[in-house]
């Protein structure tokens, strides 16, 4: 299972942070900003893009509990390269950035953030650059999955990821009816999708079905 090299240092960075709760669609960091800061979520979900040219949505990532977010710019003194949005009613814990950097420091986990900041990059350009669709789709649920249940014994076999059609068609850069085709398919291993979550029964069958994406990527 996937998990952030913070989580060794979460109640340091806990102690040190304060609270804010999110609307669904609220803004939490904006593209173009200073980073300042640093959020990790603590109840909900969120999602990270980038304005285009036209003014859509480039969806590039989900966050969900447990995830850091705007740990890019905090690292690098650099304004923010994309926005973090709330999808549903969340709760983040925001961390300034000096009190990151120097748990970090101290900690010596600083080398291991940028690896797994790459790694989740390279996670993102997986899932909007290989086909088969089907395929693609099911791997990003499974890295969502990978991180919400990573740590927690005893986990509930059912898992509620709240992304819409919508953003899942700019994150995987195809059509939002291929998107509900997709899900219907999916049905068939215990995946159910209401207007804006999606319901994962068993999630060893999803697992199944990313495996050809999984396996591409090892071969690149």
């Amino acid at each position: 299972m996937n998990s952030s090299p913070e989580f060794s240092v979460f109640t340091r960075l806990l102690e040190r942070s304060r609270t804010r709760n999110l609307r669904s669609g609220e803004v939490l960091f904006r593209e173009g900003d200073h980073g300042t800061l640093v959020g990790i979520v603590l109840k909900g979900q969120v999602k990270i893009w980038r304005a285009t040219i036209n003014g859509s949505q480039d969806v590039l990532a989900f966050r969900s509990e447990r995830d850091l977010v705007g740990r890019t710019a905090v690292l690098d003194g650099k304004v923010r390269t994309a926005t973090v949005e709330a999808q549903v009613r969340s709760r983040v814990a925001l961390v300034p950035g000096s009190v990151y950097l120097d748990v970090l420091q101290a900690s010596n986990l600083r080398v291991g953030v940028e690896r797994d900041i790459r790694k989740r990059v390279d996670e993102s350009r997986t899932v909007r650059g290989l086909d088969p669709s089907i395929a693609r789709l099911a791997y990003a649920f499974t890295t969502l999955l990978d991180r919400r249940i990573a740590d927690t014994p005893g986990s509930p076999r059912t898992v509620i990821l709240h992304s819409s059609r919508a953003d899942l068609a700019r994150y995987l850069g195809i059509g939002r009816n291929r998107i509900s085709r997709l899900l219907v398919e999916m049905g068939s291993v215990g995946v159910r999708a209401s207007h804006a979550q999606i319901e994962i029964q068993d999630s060893s069958r999803l697992r199944e079905m990313a495996r050809s994406v999984r396996v591409s990527e090892r071969r690149q």
